[in-house]
């Protein structure tokens, strides 16, 4: 079944951000994986994070690669990567 049916169909709030966890679980340790992207499930899952409280706010490379403890290039990188996929 499609993930927003899933999602639409979930009984109550907490088994929708249960759903969506999984969702975003399966595909950066899966489906990223599968496409080539040879960065490990933790840093990717730490970026995606990291992004999803960056909303509304001018992209600053160095301040992540900061974060990270990598090049500002390693960090556009990443996002490149998620980008695309």
């Amino acid at each position: 079944m499609h993930h927003a049916a899933t999602s639409f169909l979930a009984q109550g709030k907490e088994a929708t951000h249960a759903l969506g966890r999984n969702f975003v679980q399966t595909f950066m340790e899966r489906d990223l994986p599968q496409l080539g992207v040879r960065i490990p499930a933790p840093t990717i899952s730490r970026l995606w994070a990291m992004l999803a409280h960056y909303h509304a706010q001018t992209w600053n490379a160095s301040e992540f690669a900061r974060s990270f403890g990598v090049s500002d290039k390693t960090v556009r990188h990443y996002l490149e990567l998620l980008a695309s996929a």
